[in-house]
């Protein structure tokens, strides 16, 4: 009987090591993962749209009853074409009839001045009233007669650029135009068209001038334009929540497409190729003493084994050395 109890002890003993063994050294399917190699590509994408370094809105500067438009949207026009006009009647009338006042002024001014001529170091209070209040009111018209010459100058629109209007305010001839009914002329070189993206601090560091990638618009989803980077802000772009800079970037694929200002789109660089590399989500990594390692089945057992990472792609870690195809991890979350 003693010898029979002594038996039982140690085999109920040896139970409870191999099932403790189990329970902690077990392969827990649910929260492990087979190591598999894959062809990855480290990628940046950011948000932008088109715009244009050759660009003019033209709008009349004076009022005045317009007289007639020669372009519409979508005309091709040359620099200095002309484009619009208002009614220069009154204008000009009123252009001689200042430039009269002003010679009127002058004369009188001149008058004076001799009347004074000769005394430069005597003048009198009275002399010098009537000599300053004089050559003001010549400045004065002056001044006036020079407005007038601009508002007679602004009543006719001339394009500064070459290139394509794209909007124009409907309006018709004997409107009468004012600042609040504004007739507008936008106009746009297609040759100095551009995509302009921008990219926060933590990714601006990752672009450089010359490097490549792929626009693709919403409106041309499937047919995305090779894309260069022209040029990279150096100071962060106004008006934006947090720090960004703009990154201007040329297309140069010569597509027929017509990309258009304001339309929305994003661009795509590849920053890395890793044929065969492994990747691993944070939870199954652990940091210790600097190091990273992974819980790693090793003959039959789990094991903190060091492993060497490198960069984050897609929200998973490179891994370098220390794992290879087909061993299996676990996840470390608590």
């Amino acid at each position: 009987m003693i010898r029979r109890q002594w038996f039982l002890v140690v085999l109920a003993a040896g139970v409870a090591v191999l099932a403790g063994w189990y329970f902690f050294f077990r392969v827990d399917t649910s929260k492990s993962l087979v190591i598999k190699k894959a062809d990855l590509t480290e990628t940046l994408t950011l948000s932008g749209e088109i715009d244009a370094d050759e660009k003019s809105t033209m709008t009349f500067q004076t009022a005045g009853k317009l007289a007639f438009v020669k372009v519409k949207e979508g005309d091709t026009v040359k620099k200095g074409q002309l484009l619009a006009g208002l009614d220069t009647g009154d204008l000009a009338a009123a252009e001689k009839s200042a430039f009269y006042k002003y010679l009127a002024a002058d004369v009188h001014a001149k008058y004076v001045e001799d009347t004074v001529k000769d005394h430069a170091k005597d003048e009198s209070y009275l002399q010098r009233d009537s000599r300053v209040a004089a050559q003001t009111d010549r400045d004065i018209k002056y001044d006036a007669w020079l407005t007038a010459q601009r508002a007679l100058r602004y009543a006719t629109l001339y394009s500064p650029i070459a290139g394509v209007v794209y909007d124009v305010t409907e309006t018709q001839p004997g409107e009468f135009i004012t600042a609040a009914n504004l007739v507008e002329f936008n106009i746009v070189n297609p040759e100095t068209i551009y995509f302009s993206a921008t990219a926060d601090q933590t990714e601006v560091g990752q672009l450089a001038s010359g490097q490549t990638g792929k626009v693709t618009l919403d409106a041309f989803i499937d047919d995305p334009f090779e894309a260069k980077v022209e040029k990279i802000a150096f100071t962060p772009k106004e008006d934006e929540t947090g720090t960004v800079y703009e990154i201007k970037l040329t297309l140069t694929n010569g597509k027929q497409l017509e990309p258009r200002l304001g339309m929305t789109g994003d661009v795509t660089f590849v920053l890395g190729e890793h044929p065969g590399a492994i990747v691993v989500a944070s939870r199954y990594l652990k940091t210790t003493n600097g190091d990273k390692t992974v819980l790693k089945l090793v003959n039959g057992r789990k094991q903190q084994v060091k492993v060497e990472t490198g960069g984050v792609i897609e929200g998973q870690t490179l891994i370098l050395a220390g794992l290879t195809e087909g061993e299996t991890i676990y996840d470390q979350t608590k």
